[in-house]
């Protein structure tokens, strides 16, 4: 409440911005900086030893950085990485929805309860301009639906004299050119027509339906990765046509096995830990910074003759202590389970090696986008700081691709494993769960 007393805020020319930060850089010695704009070039930041993260919408970014996060619906299928480097200073990524940074005004204000309405409860909202007046054609649609409800509007003020007129004396449409808390209204609401913008990721998160309009080309990659996921209601792109008769058709035709979809859908793709994640990483990151390493090791894939090798590794005391299973196996447990991983098309089982000497063990599994690691190293080869190099070792031996998204599975007091996946980059993903497991993640982009 005492904010404008507190800080005296003055508007800056854009030109004028990055002359600013550096004074401040100079003066703060700051160890990270976060940026969240198209148009500072971060480029002209002065050089230092900090940290430089910046936000990311598709090809639309402010220039390069150490890291770059794109939150963007589907991004982990088209992403492209910027065309500038920090060069010689490697960049590092977070890609996807679930580094979406959720407000806690959108946090605070999510419902269990996902009973439908009787009559269905829509809200219209397309955002602050709608300069192609998307709003007065859905409203259009929900005046011809024969299905009973209640609509809120939110309208703009080139469109409210016209769009009152129409709606006169209709009792179940309300307008507002305003809300003062979009997330709580929204919330009451069963359904949202909106455009594909950033919101749409505020619904998700609040597990509430949304049929979608692309209003502008840029909207167009997020537009279809809704669609294609399954997280919202197809209404159409530029030109729009038959808009009016896809809204009316959307209203009539909607049951609650579709509206209950579309809910599950969007919590399974927006948990809310998107700041946590990220400030996560800030935090990893400037106690331990990734430092990517050239490796001398070799991979092979795993063959039955090294089955005795494995199961002495597997039993190591040191390696049950920090496995989700602390039981030793028997011999006849272990060789059913390494035949079947060497025939398991979807699992690279490999034996790293330092000339002819085997010195570790990295199993890929492939997981729903990626592929998640699990290394053990020799007992022999403990203390020797092979295990970093021997993972980056078994990433190259991963087959190439635009974007793969690899992660394990890691327990909170097994410090030096934990260093080892943070050295190559690997980010916090999940806090500890109750056993003190967590989830690390990271992100190798091929440019080719």
């Amino acid at each position: 409440p005492n904010l404008a007393a507190a800080y005296q805020v003055t508007p800056m020319p854009p030109t004028q911005v990055s002359a600013a930060m550096a004074t401040l850089i100079t003066r703060w010695t700051p160890r990270v900086i976060h940026v969240d704009s198209y148009w500072l070039d971060t480029r002209n930041l002065p050089d230092g030893d900090y940290l430089l993260s910046a936000m990311y919408d598709s090809q639309y970014g402010s220039g390069p950085a150490d890291l770059i996060i794109d939150s963007g619906l589907g991004v982990e299928q088209r992403f492209q990485p910027p065309s500038t480097s920090l060069s010689p200073r490697p960049t590092f990524y977070l890609l996807g929805s679930a580094y979406a940074p959720i407000r806690n005004q959108v946090l605070t204000v999510r419902q269990p309860d996902t009973t439908t309405h009787s009559p269905l409860h829509v809200l219209v909202v397309m955002g602050g301009t709608d300069p192609f007046h998307l709003t007065s054609r859905v409203t259009q649609g929900l005046l011809n639906t024969h299905r009973p409800m209640q609509a809120t509007i939110v309208v703009t003020a080139d469109q409210e004299t016209d769009l009152r007129r129409r709606v006169d004396r209709i009792d179940n449409i309300h307008l507002t050119s305003f809300l003062e808390n979009l997330p709580a209204t929204a919330a009451k609401h069963d359904l949202v027509i909106s455009a594909a913008g950033t919101s749409l990721l505020d619904f998700a998160f609040l597990g509430l339906p949304t049929a979608l309009v692309c209003a502008t080309d840029n909207q167009l990659p997020g537009y279809t990765a809704s669609i294609n996921t399954g997280l919202a209601f197809p209404l159409g792109t530029p030109p729009w046509n038959d808009l009016e008769h896809h809204v009316t058709q959307l209203i009539d035709g909607i049951n609650d096995s579709a509206l209950t979809s579309k809910r599950n859908r969007g919590c399974t793709l927006v948990d809310g830990q998107g700041a946590w994640r990220i400030a996560s990483t800030w935090t990893q990151w400037a106690t331990s910074p990734p430092r990517p390493m050239p490796t001398t090791l070799t991979a092979r894939p795993a063959t039955n003759d090294d089955a005795q090798q494995l199961f002495e590794w597997r039993n190591d005391i040191m390696t049950r202590h920090f496995s989700r299973s602390h039981t030793p196996i028997d011999w006849a447990t272990h060789t059913t389970w390494l035949h079947d991983v060497l025939r398991n098309p979807s699992t690279h089982l490999l034996i790293i090696e330092d000339g002819a000497e085997p010195i570790a063990t990295v199993r890929w599994d492939s997981t729903n986008g990626g592929w998640e690691a699990s290394i053990t190293l020799a007992p022999a080869a403990r203390g020797l700081r092979l295990a970093t190099p021997a993972l980056a070792c078994a990433e190259h031996y991963l087959p190439a691709a635009p974007v793969t998204k690899l992660s394990a599975i890691i327990h909170q007091d097994n410090i030096a494993s934990r260093r080892v996946f943070e050295h190559l980059g690997y980010m916090p993903y999940t806090p500890p769960d109750t056993l003190g497991f967590h989830t690390m993640v990271a992100w190798r982009i091929n440019p080719s």
